[in-house]
């Protein structure tokens, strides 16, 4: 499917450009949250943003919306990145707010939304979903952010983690891991904060997908059975 160059409007009306591809044949959408801007040079052509805008539209046929954060390429407003790093990630709500209010204005009939994000992304996904927990199914998170926004979310998570990340402790994700039944972790073998190989992504990504598909027919199926 091709990508439409689109601009939206944020609730604190901040205009953001973006790229969406829909597809009418699903009902199914993910929002993809790119890594830091400013020097960190993260934006929504990040290899790892184009690798789910890949996995989740043209493998698994979601439609699927990336676009840039306030602040980054031709959006306007002023990141985070700009403020005390203790900061950061704590302005960009709103962006990932106007982006649902986007689909659901513009395609009615999607049904279930899926956060994918990267790095700082994973920060600001988790944010969002603390405060609006009612609007996606689940979530995909690359080289996550720890804290207690992670830990306390309680839809399924994939988390795919480098196993030589430079920012992001991995024992400390194990831990979070190990504290949610609902969770996943992948370590990414060979990789670092900056360079996951998007082929374990991919695999990740479709495999944990599909369990989750499977797990939902068999508790369907075991109902009808009890009626």
């Amino acid at each position: 499917m091709t990508e439409q160059a689109i601009t939206f409007i944020t609730d604190d009306n901040v205009e953001l450009e973006g790229r969406v591809a829909y597809n009418d044949k699903s009902k199914k959408s993910a929002i993809i949250l790119h890594p830091a801007p400013g020097p960190m040079g993260g934006n929504m052509d990040n290899f790892v943003v184009d690798a789910f805008q890949q996995i989740m539209c043209n493998i698994l046929g979601y439609t699927t919306l990336r676009f840039n954060m306030r602040g980054t390429g031709r959006s306007r407003g002023v990141s985070s990145t700009t403020l005390d790093r203790k900061l950061w990630g704590s302005t960009e709500g709103p962006d990932v707010g106007g982006a649902v209010n986007y689909l659901k204005s513009n395609y009615p009939e999607i049904k279930d939304y899926v956060l994918c994000a990267y790095s700082l992304g994973t920060g600001i996904g988790c944010r969002f979903l603390n405060e609006h927990n009612e609007i996606f199914s689940k979530a995909i998170l690359v080289a996550p952010i720890p804290s207690p926004l992670l830990s306390s979310l309680e839809i399924p998570l994939l988390l795919v983690a480098a196993e030589n990340d430079q920012l992001i402790p991995l024992d400390v994700l194990k831990k979070v891991n190990m504290s949610k039944s609902s969770s996943k972790l992948i370590i990414a073998e060979n990789s670092d904060h900056f360079n996951i190989n998007p082929l374990i992504i991919r695999d990740s990504v479709v495999k944990w997908l599909a369990g989750l598909a499977d797990d939902n027919n068999n508790k369907k199926n075991n109902s009808g059975s009890n009626l």
